[in-house]
This record gives structure tokens, C-alpha cells and sequence, in this order.
């Protein structure tokens, strides 16, 4: 079976429509700034009213900003789309904190987009059903 990022953009493209945030702020939040970059790119190609959060910003402006999650650290958001929380992206218990990190940043929604077969750190039989359930895979 083939995943590819663009079918990851489109699958993103549909998530930001269905989130529910009214004057508030949803975070795309990458592994790094690399992958940000990329996301962002192509958001702005598809004409997604989006903006990218690198070290040299000092605030945070409302709407949809896509940051690698060393940036988030600390702060919250109104929705959080985490990007690409796959087992090639999230191999092994060493990135454990970094997914930690990347799931607590939601105060209201949280949606996970993973290309390819989602990461073994929370595919669902570990995590307890009161806690995540995987609402819609796509395939």
C-alpha cells in the first residue's frame, strides 16, 4: 500500500474544515521545523489561509498556524491537528515526550493525521478506550 503527503494534505485540508474554533487557534504541530515547512508550503499552494511559526516570532497570531512542537512547548491551543503521528514518523519509545508533548498542547479538539500506519505508541489496544479512540481511519 502507498501514503503519500499529498494525500496527508488532503486529509488535513478536510480535518481544519470540520474543526469548530471560533476566534481562537488551531495548531498543525510537526515533529520539526522541516516538516512544518513542508506543510505549510503546501497549505499556502492550496490557498489555506494558514500561517508558520519559526524562532524568530514573537507572537501568536489567531487562525490556523502550522509550528514543529519545540515552539509549542508550554502553550495551548484551541484544536490541535498533530501531522503525521505514523509508526516511519514515531518509530519507538524514544519519542514518546515529543507525541506526549504534541497531544497535551489541545484544550478543546484534537485530531491526528498519520501517514501510513499510525505510530505503535498509540495505536489503540495500548491506549485505553476512555482515553483515545481512533474515531476514522483512512485508508
Amino acid at each position: 500500500m502507498r501514503y503519500d503527503f499529498d494525500s496527508g494534505i488532503e486529509a488535513l485540508e478536510h480535518q481544519l474544515k470540520g474543526l469548530q474554533v471560533d476566534n481562537g487557534m488551531v495548531a498543525i504541530l510537526t515533529k520539526n521545523l522541516a516538516q512544518a515547512h513542508d506543510v505549510y508550503q503546501k497549505l499556502h499552494h492550496n490557498h489555506v489561509d494558514v500561517s508558520l511559526m519559526t524562532d524568530a516570532d514573537r507572537s501568536l497570531p489567531k487562525g490556523i498556524l502550522v509550528l514543529p512542537i519545540y515552539l509549542g512547548k508550554g502553550l495551548e491551543f484551541d484544536a490541535v491537528v498533530a501531522w503525521d503521528v505514523s509508526a516511519t514518523n514515531f518509530a519507538d519509545e524514544r519519542m514518546t515526550g515529543t507525541l506526549y508533548t504534541i497531544i497535551t498542547r489541545a484544550m478543546h479538539q484534537l485530531v491526528l493525521i498519520s501517514i501510513g500506519p499510525v505510530s505503535p505508541l498509540i495505536a489503540t489496544e495500548r491506549m485505553p478506550k476512555n482515553v483515545m479512540a481512533i474515531e476514522h481511519e483512512l485508508t
